[in-house]
C-alpha cells in the first residue's frame, strides 16, 4: 500500500483537526478553572461569617467576594418581596427575595437610601405570597431586637450570550422574575437597591417556607470527559484520513 496525497482532503482534514484539538484544549483549561472554583467555594463557605458591610466594601474595592459568609442585622420589608421562578428538589416554585433595611447605622460606603435584598429561600407555588405564610414574616423579638441574617454574599453575574434567548422574559407587572437582579426588583418596587444580595441560610426563619440554605454549591465538572471526547474525535479524523489516503497497490 502507498500513501496518496490529496491536497483538498488534506486541507479539510487539517482544518477539522485544528478545530477539534482547540476544543479539547479549551475543555482542559475549563477543567482547571472548574477545579479552582470548587476548591475556592469549599474553602470560602466553611469560614465564619463576617459583617456584610466589610464584605461589601471589599467587593467595591475589586476583591472577589462571591459566596463569602456574611451576617447583618436587618429589617425585612415583606410587603415588597420579589418572586423568582425556580425549582428545588424537583418542585416548581419561587425564590423569595425580600428588601431589607439596616438596623444599625448605615455604613459610610452604603447608600443610605438603598435596600439590601435577601434571598430568603424557596417556596412552592401555594406559598408564593407572603399572606400565605404569616408564620415566616420575621419581626422584632419580645425585647425589640431584629434577627441577624446569616448567609452567603452573592454578586452580579453576567449571563452568557448563548443562554439569554433561553431565559423567559421577566414580568414586573405580576412580580414574576426569571433573573436574579436586585436593581430590577427595586426599580419595579420604586426602591433603590445595592447590586449585591444575600442568600440566607434560613436560620432566622422558624417556618417551613420559604426554605433557606438553597444556594447551589455543587458544580457540574465533566470537562475532562468533554476534552477526551474532542481529542478522541481528532484522532478518529486523523485515522479516517490516513485510511482513505492509503491506496492498495496492484
Amino acid at each position: 500500500m502507498r500513501f496518496q496525497f490529496r491536497p483538498v482532503l488534506t486541507i479539510c482534514m487539517l482544518i477539522g483537526l485544528a478545530v477539534l484539538v482547540s476544543l479539547g484544549n479549551w475543555q482542559v483549561q475549563r477543567l482547571s478553572w472548574k477545579r479552582d472554583l470548587i476548591a475556592k467555594v469549599e474553602a470560602r463557605t466553611s469560614a465564619e461569617p463576617i459583617p456584610f458591610a466589610d464584605a461589601y466594601k471589599r467587593w467595591l474595592d475589586g476583591e472577589d467576594m462571591e459566596y463569602t459568609p456574611v451576617q447583618a442585622k436587618l429589617i425585612y420589608d415583606h410587603a415588597r418581596e420579589a418572586h423568582v421562578f425556580g425549582t428545588s428538589d424537583g418542585t416548581i416554585g419561587w425564590y423569595i427575595f425580600a428588601p431589607t433595611y439596616f438596623c444599625d447605622t448605615q455604613p459610610d460606603h452604603v447608600d443610605a437610601a438603598a435596600v439590601l435584598y435577601v434571598n430568603r429561600g424557596f417556596a412552592p407555588e401555594a406559598f408564593k405570597r407572603s399572606a400565605t405564610r404569616a408564620d415566616s414574616l420575621t419581626g422584632p423579638d419580645v425585647e425589640g431586637e431584629y434577627p441577624v441574617i446569616i448567609g452567603l454574599l452573592r454578586t452580579p453575574q453576567k449571563t452568557p450570550g448563548y443562554t439569554k434567548s433561553l431565559i423567559p422574559e421577566n414580568n414586573p407587572a405580576e412580580n414574576e422574575w426569571h433573573t436574579r437582579d436586585p436593581l430590577a426588583f427595586a426599580e419595579a418596587a420604586e426602591l433603590q437597591a445595592l447590586p449585591v444580595w444575600i442568600d440566607s441560610a434560613g436560620l432566622e426563619n422558624p417556618a417551613d417556607w420559604p426554605r433557606g440554605g438553597t444556594t447551589r454549591l455543587q458544580f457540574n465538572n465533566r470537562h475532562l470527559e468533554y476534552a477526551l471526547t474532542w481529542f478522541g474525535l481528532a484522532l478518529t479524523l486523523l485515522g479516517v484520513y490516513v485510511a482513505f489516503s492509503l491506496k492498495r497497490e496492484k
